[in-house]
């Protein structure tokens, strides 16, 4: 395939770039889902510096931030990468028609707004994560009783608070009269081994 004259003589403009992209399904895809690994990214890598030098941390996540990623990057960009293969080889290989932009385009932007909208919640905004797509584990005491549905006999509480603080709250599930308490991060070795025996 040519390249548009546009393309060729440097006189691209904004709105002929964007028809370009959206010519085919995976070019706009594609493009959002690397826009989206970009993010993700640079979201990732400035949550690790912060871990470890404070001054420079992000706000703290609605949800744990290596949950956060991990969802983000397999539900909503690595979506944008599959749709944009499916939507573009799937009228190929069954005799069918192209897809008109009116068919992928709302994919996109659909699968990529939820994903700057969780994206959004993990910088300072976490109302946005519910619009995002990601409802979260849920309340703390619905994540008490799937805990203990589970069978586990504690739950590790690592809220906002614990972690600042770097400790982790310990809750006993099996024990009523047990009462909670806190571990300090770092020596999980040594009170895993105490739990493990309790």
């Amino acid at each position: 395939m040519n390249a548009p004259s546009e393309l060729r003589d440097g006189t691209l403009t904004p709105s002929a770039m964007l028809a370009l992209l959206a010519a085919a399904p995976h070019r706009l895809l594609f493009f959002a889902g690397a826009s989206g690994v970009l993010l993700s990214m640079a979201w990732w890598a400035a949550w690790l510096v912060g871990v470890r030098w404070s001054a420079l941390a992000l706000p703290p996540p609605p949800v744990p931030a290596g949950w956060a990623h991990a969802i983000g990057m397999q539900y909503q960009v690595l979506g944008l990468f599959i749709f944009g293969f499916l939507l573009t080889v799937f009228p190929r290989w069954m005799d069918q028609p192209a897809f008109g932009r009116r068919h992928y385009v709302p994919v996109a932007g659909a699968i990529f707004a939820g994903y700057l909208l969780t994206l959004a919640s993990l910088l300072g905004f976490p109302l946005l994560l519910h619009a995002g797509g990601n409802a979260g584990p849920g309340s703390m005491k619905s994540q008490f009783k799937r805990a203990d549905a589970s069978g586990a006999r504690f739950a590790l509480v690592f809220g906002a608070d614990e972690l600042a603080s770097g400790q982790v709250a310990i809750k006993p599930l099996r024990d009523a009269a047990a009462a909670q308490s806190t571990r300090a991060l770092g020596a999980e070795a040594a009170w895993a081994a105490e739990l493990l025996h309790a």
